[in-house]
């Protein structure tokens, strides 16, 4: 509970004291915006925090939905994968049969299991297949990674991915390319499996979303995002943004 508590940015461990963060105690009170998680956002809120926290076991989650460029995967082949980033880039290395266990509860997390006329224990799925992020696929144990619309990610979902990635990549300029939103790793693009065609669509009401903060450009063929107002802090900017779902 601590380990995935602490993972999806409901806890945080400081000097060997577990509290609440703040945006999950304003969340999950008794009285908070989204105590029962029935709301879109929050699923969302917890796998942005999933997918940007590379420590521990996590690399296969970052790496998944930042790196993975093919539509289509399976165990061996995320796997094989994996080693070689972790061994391009450093990260601590993990032995075969963790990996795969990783691998494998990356799955049950995202992946809707195939239905079955009697219930089982096994039959229970995480909050996050609700996303639809991943699915299982005709050929035996391969999977899909479902890029495009997503009709439960409102724009204000997707501007905390934008901002938080702008403090993440680019954090002292006053633009963002469109390339970069949509393909960049921990992008919204990226971690949100959405297309140009959606990340597009956003842009044509960012004004409105963000009372002028932000303003869309496409100018001599240079498609850019541009920061119109001072924003002394992008991080929580993005978790202002974030709280309007619940209004």
């Amino acid at each position: 509970m601590r380990y995935w508590a602490t993972n999806t940015g409901i806890l945080s461990l400081k000097r060997g004291i577990l509290s609440l963060t703040e945006f999950a105690d304003e969340l999950f009170a008794d009285d908070g915006l989204d105590p029962w998680m029935e709301n879109y956002a929050t699923l969302w809120f917890l796998h942005w925090n999933l997918i940007s926290l590379k420590k521990d076991c996590l690399y296969t989650y970052y790496w998944l939905f930042n790196h993975y460029t093919y539509p289509t995967f399976d165990k061996h082949t995320l796997a094989k994968r994996i080693t070689e980033a972790v061994k391009d880039n450093g990260w601590p290395e993990m032995s075969a049969d963790t990996l795969d266990r990783d691998i494998g509860c990356l799955i049950s997390l995202y992946a809707t299991k195939p239905s079955r006329n009697r219930f089982t224990e096994e039959k229970i799925e995480s909050p996050l297949t609700e996303l639809e992020l991943i699915s299982p696929i005709t050929r035996r144990d391969v999977l899909q990674l479902n890029r495009g619309a997503k009709p439960n990610l409102s724009i204000y979902t997707f501007l905390f991915g934008l901002f938080k990635f702008w403090n993440y990549y680019s954090p002292n300029s006053k633009t963002l390319s469109f390339e970069s939103i949509c393909y960049a790793p921990m992008s919204p693009g990226k971690v949100f499996l959405i297309n140009e065609d959606v990340v597009a669509g956003f842009m044509q009401d960012i004004s409105n979303a963000t009372d002028g903060i932000l303003a869309y450009s496409e100018t001599a063929g240079l498609k850019q995002l541009f920061l119109k107002k001072d924003v002394s802090n992008l991080d929580e900017t993005a978790f202002c943004i974030l709280r309007k779902n619940y209004k």
